[in-house]
């Protein structure tokens, strides 16, 4: 079985993503950015930013984690193997 390459792995989480539910959520809670609530395209917009930052900052080798607006992308090795993530987590909206 062929390996998927890093844009590959991205392209699946980003395909994948339950991006309606997040809309849905930051509707339903008020949630701003700039001052209104995006819209979906904005939404994965931002979510992809994330992700790409995920692959191209910083060393390959190294683990990565950064977001915005409620998204985390994360880069880790695991056994040999390079594994993104991305996250909505609203908790970290008031945290400090």
């Amino acid at each position: 079985m062929e390996q998927k390459t890093d844009r590959e792995k991205i392209a699946d989480i980003y395909n994948e993503f339950p991006f309606e539910k997040v809309l849905a959520y930051m509707v339903l809670t008020g949630w701003k950015w700039r001052d209104k609530t995006p819209d979906l395209e904005e939404i994965k917009t931002t979510a992809y930013s994330c992700l790409d930052r995920a692959l191209t900052e910083g060393k390959p080798e190294e683990s990565y984690s950064g977001g915005t607006g409620g998204f985390y992308a994360y880069r880790f090795k695991w056994s040999g193997k390079l594994f993104f993530k991305l996250a909505f987590e609203p908790w970290h909206k008031s945290s400090y």
